[in-house]
């Protein structure tokens, strides 16, 4: 069954064969995180791309001594993360599961090696990395021209839960505000 759903989401993106995505198969594996668990995705030999079956995640990154929120992650979202910095710049990030999760990953290396002799695989990756880049554009346009009370309200549309359960702070580094200005909603 989550499978299907991983198969859903790929298609489209890309058509695998049935043959390639039994090897694609192989290679996944299944991990569940608990509320609270943290993934650290730092280095190139870190790299994952795993599919959130169910549940929910955020990626924190470090700014001195505080954490922000640079994204949410829900059920049905492909994550790829630490995996070129030529594509995608490597910072020291934690993927923070702020639901109890079941994630199906592979790592990047694999699915790199497996790109080699399939091009459905690269051509997948290529537009997951476009993807990337696109909702990073969308993410900047979304700061400069929403207002903060847009931004919020949007998130709740959007990510339910996911936003609603996060601290004061961690809001307000999401949303670009002060954590006063969060409270204050209340």
């Amino acid at each position: 069954m989550e499978y299907d759903k991983l198969k859903n989401v790929i298609s489209r993106i890309t058509s695998l064969p049935a043959s390639l995505w039994e090897v694609l198969r192989s290679h996944i594996h299944f991990k569940r995180y608990l509320k609270g668990e943290l993934l650290h995705v730092d280095t190139p030999d870190s790299g994952i791309a795993a599919f959130i079956v169910c549940g929910g995640a955020i990626t924190l990154a470090s700014t001195g001594r505080d954490k922000v929120v640079l994204r949410l992650w829900k059920a049905k979202d492909i994550i790829l993360y630490g995996v070129s910095e030529q594509l995608l710049p490597i910072i020291h990030t934690e993927i923070f599961f702020t639901l109890e999760s079941t994630v199906m990953e592979i790592q990047y290396e694999q699915l790199a090696l497996l790109a080699q002799s399939h091009a459905e695989i690269w051509q997948f990756l290529h537009t997951l990395f476009l993807q990337e880049q696109d909702f990073w554009h969308r993410q900047n346009l979304w700061h400069k021209t929403k207002t903060a009370e847009e931004r919020h309200l949007e998130s709740i549309e959007h990510y339910g839960t996911l936003y609603l359960q996060l601290p004061d702070k961690l809001k307000a580094s999401y949303l670009g505000v002060t954590e006063r200005w969060v409270r204050n909603l209340k």
